[in-house]
């Protein structure tokens, strides 16, 4: 029989499949452990708001019929001064992402994003056919925006910017957007992921009804996963304006987010309270977590996100594992070549203090 292997698309067999972070459980099976504490997904570190468990509950109740996402998009337009025809959701911002990755991909095209921009991008790049071009980074790992501007040339259809970086935790402020929006080719999509914005220092590029007029070629994707803890949920969204998402949604498939996840989504931007809290909580966690790493001589980079990353030289192996087995999941950042980094994110106040103490006892027996 010929090998199944050979009946794949070349882009196709090229693939990799996706290794998502190591499991509680999976962990405490291995090393017999009774608590294991997860520091390596950049989930949240609280449960969705109470409001949101019950509109899953009442949710359950007419699961037996397809979704209906008009109410979400209304919902999600208004915190923006935007109508329906400009949101599109998707499982995850990942799904959404995809589709951009697939729709620009004109023949000859290439997408252009920075040498420590988030895993997912040459991978998406690499699926759909796209060429790639790199930008380097500034010493703190972050995006350089006229580097990203000096690699867009007549072939660039996007110029992908996740601002927060899922690597770093770096962020370009509103006026370094502004410069690039103002300066990128016009045929150029500026699509701006937007994962862990509620966590960010840094001014933010206004949304707003009149931005997409001005600013056409702009994608914004946000998700529900990181402050508003409806990780599982797999519930994204992106803004633009209506014509691209009029042909975004064209490449969508149908019922991409469950009638659970539209009814917690709804109640989770509803409860203002509790999503303040959680950004709160987490902002200063991440303050407390990375005073904590200086103090025990490890260089943390600004993080404008809901983790530090943090140099543990030649020394990170060692202590990636020597921390799994005393339960603590943190993340090496082998996947960006940079196996002397350790990424961690944010836990609670108890969580974090944990951590830097099985930290203090490793670096300082």
């Amino acid at each position: 029989m010929q090998s199944i292997s050979t009946l794949f698309s070349e882009q196709f067999s090229q693939l990799q499949p996706y290794k998502a972070g190591l499991t509680t459980e999976a962990i405490q099976e291995q090393y017999g452990l009774e608590q294991v504490h997860k520091f390596a997904s950049n989930e949240s570190p609280f449960p969705p708001s109470e409001l949101a468990m019950q509109a899953v509950a009442e949710a359950m109740h007419a699961s037996n019929r397809y979704p209906d996402y008009q109410k979400l998009r209304l919902v999600i337009g208004e915190q923006f001064q935007l109508s329906t025809s400009n949101v599109i959701l998707g499982c995850g911002s990942i799904n959404i992402l995809d589709i951009i990755f697939h729709a620009f991909n004109r023949k000859g095209s290439n997408a252009v994003f920075t040498t420590c921009s988030y895993f997912a991008y040459p991978l998406l790049a690499q699926k759909s056919g796209i060429d790639v071009k790199l930008a380097h980074t500034d010493e703190n790992l972050g995006h350089v925006a006229h580097n990203l501007l000096a690699q867009c040339d007549e072939n660039t259809s996007l110029l992908m910017i996740d601002n927060p970086s899922n690597f770093s935790g770096s962020a370009l402020d509103a006026k370094e957007l502004e410069y690039i929006l103002g300066n990128v080719p016009k045929h150029t999509l500026v699509v701006l992921d937007q994962a862990y914005e509620e966590f960010t220092d840094a001014s933010p590029l206004s949304i707003k009804s009149q931005t997409f007029t001005e600013h056409p070629n702009l994608i914004v994707t946000r998700t529900f996963s990181k402050a508003y803890s409806l990780a599982a949920l797999r519930i994204g969204y992106a803004l633009a304006n209506s014509e691209i998402i009029d042909w975004l949604n064209r490449g969508q498939q149908p019922f991409p987010v469950s009638n659970l996840g539209i009814a917690a989504a709804i109640a989770s931007l509803q409860d203002k309270a509790y999503s303040d809290m959680v950004i709160n909580s987490v902002k200063q966690g991440r303050k407390s977590l990375a005073d904590g790493l200086n103090q025990l001589g490890l260089k943390c980079y600004p993080s404008h996100s809901n983790f530090v990353l943090v140099e543990f030289g030649e020394n990170a192996g060692n202590t990636y594992q020597q921390l799994l087995e005393m339960g603590y999941i943190t993340r090496q950042m082998q996947v960006y070549k940079r196996p002397d980094l350790i990424r961690i994110s944010v836990g609670n106040n108890e969580e974090n203090t944990k951590l830097l103490s099985a930290l203090k006892t490793l670096l300082n027996p």
